[in-house]
């Protein structure tokens, strides 16, 4: 049996990127697609927005991997919109089992250059219709009683800051508080809510000179192969973003029973990014004041060289080693070993007095566990 044989999948942001790549990926393991995307460009971003002939596209693709699928236009800004294809698609399939609240635009600048258009784009986008397109699906989920699972597309940006990426960053960490809070307040209908958060992810979103731009610290005219010597300084692993199946895998997951007992998770999809990563680090890797002809090289010795480094820092930390300490560090050490020695001491002989006394608790244990990471 496939892992998502049965399934009725709702997914927004749907007509390329990630969308498409989640659609055609749950399509081949069974399941039926409700397919959403706006078709059309937000006028704040630095790219252009997907077509209908997009959507139409991932409609086709989903036909051809054998499943059913029901393409709208429709735009997560407006609640009675997705509602609309809501009805169509349980008309047509019957109930949704997995959602995919996917669809999501990025634009940059500092947070005190922001245009106020800007900042409202994105959250009404990236935050406020990932809540919509949950307040459009869960009702029937709820009424059907099956359960199901939700998944929020939030970002690596929804856990650490990101410089220039302010309203970008403040509506995915919302996306993330908002997983937490539904992820216990559906729990008792058996519905699931997880959040997924990629790093860098070859999508148009992020394939754009805009993006390059900012990745590598403001180099006007960057490339791609520019891009991608500066942005392996991003990740841990020597990668400069995930392909698009690298998420999708991880929404098939959380979509299959694999995960039947999984909510309130934040998925971290990435390379892995370093809480201290800035575009700094990674203008610095490419060197913006090499010739056309060295830049690429000079940039991937300076990679290799922070690669190398970090490599060594983690070795040494392994292995134990530690600064050399401070002249005197010898005797306060021996003061505080002696101390030590004492307390535990004086604790071996209470505990010696008192065993006879204190009562035993054999078998049990006390333990706490944290939802997310």
């Amino acid at each position: 049996m496939k892992r998502a044989e049965g399934k009725v999948a709702f997914i927004t942001g749907a007509a390329r990127g990630q969308g498409r790549a989640h659609a055609l990926r749950l399509a081949g393991e069974g399941a039926d697609i409700i397919a959403v995307h706006l078709c059309e460009s937000v006028g704040t971003t630095p790219y252009d927005g997907a077509t209908d002939a997009d959507l139409a596209e991932t409609a086709k693709r989903v036909e051809e991997l054998g499943g059913r699928v029901l393409a709208r236009q429709a735009d997560v800004r407006d609640l009675a919109a997705l509602e609309r294809v809501v009805e169509e698609g349980l008309s047509r399939f019957g109930g949704i089992d997995v959602v995919c609240a996917n669809a999501g635009i990025a634009s940059f600048g500092s947070a005190l250059e922001l245009s106020e258009q800007q900042w409202q784009d994105i959250l009404d986008i990236n935050l406020t219709g990932v809540w919509k397109t949950v307040r459009a699906t869960a009702p029937s989920m709820v009424e059907r009683g099956r359960g199901g699972s939700i998944i929020l597309t939030s970002s690596i940006a929804g856990l650490i800051g990101f410089l220039n990426l302010a309203h970008y960053t403040a509506a995915k960490h919302g996306v993330t508080g908002l997983m937490r809070v539904l992820a216990i307040e559906l729990a008792p209908h058996r519905i699931r809510f997880n959040s997924i958060h990629p790093a860098t992810v070859d999508t148009p979103m992020v394939a754009n000179e805009a993006s390059w731009k900012l990745f590598l610290g403001g180099i006007d005219g960057a490339t791609r192969e520019q891009a991608a010597v500066g942005m392996k300084t991003l990740n841990a692993l020597p990668i400069p973003w995930l392909d698009m199946a690298d998420i999708s895998n991880a929404v098939l997951y959380l979509a299959s029973d694999e995960s039947r007992h999984v909510t309130g998770t934040t998925m971290v999809g990435r390379g892995a990014v370093s809480h201290g990563a800035t575009a700094v680090n990674a203008r610095r890797a490419y060197t913006s004041s090499a010739t056309p002809s060295s830049g690429v090289i000079l940039g991937e010795r300076n990679s290799l060289s922070a690669s190398l480094c970090a490599r060594r820092m983690l070795a040494s930390a392994r292995a134990g080693l530690r600064r050399p300490k401070p002249q005197g560090a010898e005797t306060a050490t021996t003061g505080r070993a002696s101390a030590r020695s004492t307390r535990r001491s004086a604790t071996e002989a209470r505990d010696g007095c008192c065993s006879s006394i204190r009562p035993t608790m054999s078998g049990t244990s006390l333990s706490s566990s944290r939802s997310g990471s």
